[in-house]
């Protein structure tokens, strides 16, 4: 069973990074924790998320299906920005994909991402930011990768959708598509595919999780402002 969460003060947030114990999540929230307060959620384990996080950010623990927990944390939080970064594998080839599996991925994927949208559209304010990890995958498809590949492409979707939506507001929505970094996502692929997608970036090097922290702070950041409604890449690859 996951820990439960400890007590903590009441702090004014300026930005919420869901899903901030994995490697992605983590390097994105240790980046805005140099810049702002900053409260991320796990899921599993509160102990190895405080250690991933340090104690610059808060941390509070939150299951992304969990439409009710989503809502709360938003309209308690209030905060300026808001990065999704939950993500599960999916791995399977569509013969062979189990329906649980194929609902597990798209329940985070796409049910997880319209349940945050959708209170970011109520709660956050004026010219507030979410910014949402993509893949290429969702782009371009993958093998064995069916219903994450599923879930990612109609996360795209609805981004764009709250883009245009919160337009009147100023609100920005923007999507980032790491590079192939290495994390328990790529658990399920082979070597050889693990291979093949290092060799399609141009500098022939493997995905890096600060970069893409970098390109999300920048987002989040008052030079960004106009930028809504985009997919942006965190890498070298070249289509």
């Amino acid at each position: 069973m996951p820990d439960a969460p400890e007590p903590q003060q009441h702090r004014a947030i300026d930005a919420i990074v869901i899903g901030a114990s994995g490697v992605l999540g983590g390097a994105i929230a240790r980046r805005l924790c140099a810049e702002h307060c900053v409260l991320g959620t796990y899921f599993s384990n509160a102990e190895s998320a405080r250690s991933l996080l340090g104690s610059g950010c808060c941390v509070e623990q939150l299951d992304v299906r969990d439409e009710r927990a989503i809502e709360a944390l938003l309209s308690r939080r209030r905060p300026r920005a808001l990065v999704l970064c939950a993500g599960v594998s999916g791995a399977g080839l569509v013969a062979r994909l189990s329906a649980q599996a194929w609902h597990e991925a798209l329940s985070v994927h796409l049910d997880g991402l319209f349940w945050a949208l959708r209170a970011a559209l109520k709660y956050l304010p004026d010219e507030g930011r979410v910014v949402w990890l993509g893949s290429r995958v969702g782009e371009s498809g993958g093998v064995g990768q069916s219903a994450y590949a599923a879930g990612k492409a109609g996360g795209e979707a609805l981004m764009k959708a709250a883009a245009r939506e919160g337009g009147a507001r100023r609100l920005a929505f923007n999507t980032v598509c790491p590079g192939f970094v290495p994390s328990p996502l790529m658990h399920g692929l082979s070597p050889a595919r693990l291979q093949s997608e290092r060799e399609r970036d141009a500098w022939g090097e493997p995905g890096q999780a600060q970069l893409c922290a970098e390109m999300v702070a920048w987002l989040l950041n008052p030079a960004a402002r106009g930028l809504s409604g985009q997919v942006l890449h965190a890498d070298a690859r070249v289509e």
